[in-house]
């Protein structure tokens, strides 16, 4: 891979990281919010049905899944940025062959060839 494809895919993967932190941020912010209206008593001082608690306790877990999920792929980019500092970006961790370039214009941050994934599955 050349210096010229190299930068595209670091564009690609910072712009990545950008969006992945903005995510986090919103979701960590909303959930902060969350909390602090609980702590206060939420809107009226009065306690919250259990059908409303329930409901709050599920989007509670889901927010916490999905800010899960965008942290494992926060760190998938900030690994392929640094292979891509490296040198050793588009190699494959199982085989060390390349990673075609189709592959990694689908997932920037592949760290196996679709062959190597195939079988870890």
């Amino acid at each position: 891979m050349n210096d010229k494809q190299l930068e595209k895919f670091r564009e690609i993967l910072l712009k990545k990281r950008n969006d992945l932190q903005d995510e986090i941020k919103d979701i960590s912010e909303g959930e902060i919010q969350s909390s602090l209206l609980e702590s206060s008593g939420g809107l009226s001082g009065y306690p919250d049905d259990p059908g409303n608690v329930a409901g709050d306790n599920f989007e509670k877990a889901k927010d916490i899944d999905i800010l899960e999920m965008l942290t494992n792929k926060l760190e998938e980019v900030q690994e392929a940025l640094e292979k891509i500092d490296s040198g050793s970006y588009g190699t494959c961790e199982v085989c060390s062959k390349t990673i075609p370039q189709s592959r990694l214009k689908a997932k920037p941050s592949a760290k196996l060839c679709v062959n190597c994934k195939k079988d870890s599955e």
